[in-house]
């Protein structure tokens, strides 16, 4: 399945948030347009049990971190990824940076 994958921390140290399912109404795949236009689909967060099992979904984020380690990344990104439901592998197939600034960090005390 597709799924979106937010991570969040410091280079080298990731941690990959609840991966989301966008369901669309219709119950087929989004188009490209589909894809970028809010509003579009249904995201199922946190994902149930009964579509992926709780080891395999500790997987899939342990991998996701650890892509976005290898990457660089550093802050909060956004990835789009496919998931083995039953292994946990994944397949990332972009990983979209946010850059956060004075304006949207919270100073450490």
């Amino acid at each position: 399945m597709e799924v979106t994958v937010g991570v969040v921390g410091l280079k080298g140290t990731m941690t990959a948030l609840e991966p989301s399912l966008t369901v669309v109404a219709c119950g087929e795949i989004l188009s490209l347009e589909e894809k970028f236009q809010g509003g579009t689909g249904v995201n199922i967060t946190p994902l149930p049990p009964s579509i992926i099992a709780p080891r395999a979904l500790a997987a899939a984020r342990r991998r996701v971190a650890a892509v976005a380690d290898a990457l660089g990344i550093e802050g909060f990104a956004r990835n789009d990824a496919f998931l083995h439901v039953d292994s946990g592998h994944v397949m990332i197939i972009e990983a979209n940076t946010v850059h956060l600034g004075p304006s949207t960090l919270t100073p450490n005390p």
